[in-house]
């Protein structure tokens, strides 16, 4: 089961789960202060208990299934974080291969010296100056540092949709030990 999948189907187990257990808990209220039928009442209390062992049970996985998903979130968001950190330290590295290059009086593309203008005006305008100064040396013609990344689409997928994708490794509780129809049908209807 995936996690997106089992985060759902236990959320609205969980939450049926609390609606029927609100619900014994006001019948149980009103048969205890009405003095009402015994065995209706222990019928109530036998199976309060029972949802309540079973809601404390989807409580507590719900709790380890939201910390897995907080750690892998946190996970991605670190890679995601790397991944940004290495671009623009490899950005800032071809800017100042261009400066170098423009500075030693080489030919660059123009499209590689507008990057560079962007990245930084001042860097651009110093390595023109020193290339005026190497106009004498041969002129080198360079290829774009860019065109790799032109063929490539970088697109990430979001990271929630990563992890709800992933296969989930908690143990799971059995569904459905200790409830009546009524709440079967509620959480039919609270799936739909």
């Amino acid at each position: 089961m995936k996690i997106g999948e089992a985060s759902e189907v236990y959320s609205a187990r969980t939450k049926a789960l609390w609606d029927r257990k609100l619900d014994l808990s006001k019948r149980q209220k009103e048969l205890q202060e009405n003095g009402g039928d015994k065995e209706e009442l222990d019928a109530v209390t036998l199976e309060l208990s029972g949802v309540n062992k079973e809601y404390d049970t989807m409580h507590e996985f719900m709790e380890k299934l939201n910390m897995l998903k907080a750690g892998l979130h946190n996970v991605e968001s670190s890679k995601q974080q790397s991944e940004a950190m290495k671009d623009a330290a490899e950005e800032e590295l071809k800017c100042l291969e261009i400066a170098r290059r423009i500075a030693s009086g080489a030919k660059v593309p123009d499209k590689d010296a507008k990057k560079l203008m962007e990245y930084n005006a001042e860097l651009y305008m110093a390595a023109v100056n020193a290339a005026m100064l190497n106009q004498h040396k041969s002129r080198k013609k360079y290829d774009s540092l860019w065109e790799d990344e032109d063929k490539q689409n970088n697109q990430q997928e979001d990271i929630d949709a990563k992890i709800d994708n992933r296969e989930l490794t908690l143990e799971t509780p059995e569904i459905g030990t200790s409830e009546s129809a009524s709440l079967e049908a509620q959480e039919g209807a609270a799936i739909a």
